[in-house]
């Protein structure tokens, strides 16, 4: 079926033309990323994903501009990969937060222990100024 159109297209059944409205469209995929809260996920260290950001211009499995323009995109596929990448985000961001957790835990050790340094300098200035 084609709607808006006259060029025929015999990879897809409705080819349409222009801008489609609709209360609701399922979209049916299997390749939903569920895998990316797997233990075994390589999940790609920050440092490593910004250099590829700055190389391909683009996060890693998402096409590029170019492509899109190039072929368009398929909805359901793309909608995968957009909550692949915001899971993969979740579980840098929850990283993230018990490294902020162990570094406040380090801190609040460290500044007891400065504490008692401090005291025990300020007993032994004061030993040495009795001494005197």
């Amino acid at each position: 079926v084609m709607i808006g159109t006259t060029t025929f297209d015999f990879n897809h059944q409705l080819v349409v033309e222009g801008s489609i409205k609709a209360k609701e469209v399922v979209v049916t995929n299997l390749g939903w990323p569920d895998y990316v809260f797997a233990d075994d996920y390589p999940l790609t260290p920050l440092e490593d994903l910004e250099d590829l950001i700055r190389s391909e211009g683009h996060l890693p499995g998402i096409p590029s501009a170019q492509e899109v323009a190039e072929g368009g995109i398929e909805v359901g596929q793309m909608q995968g990969l957009l909550l692949e990448k915001i899971e993969e985000l979740f579980l840098h961001t929850i990283e993230q937060e018990n490294k902020i957790k162990s570094l406040q835990k380090e801190n609040e050790t460290l500044t007891d222990e400065l504490k008692t340094i401090k005291k025990d300098l300020e007993e032994i200035k004061s030993m040495l100024k009795q001494s005197n």
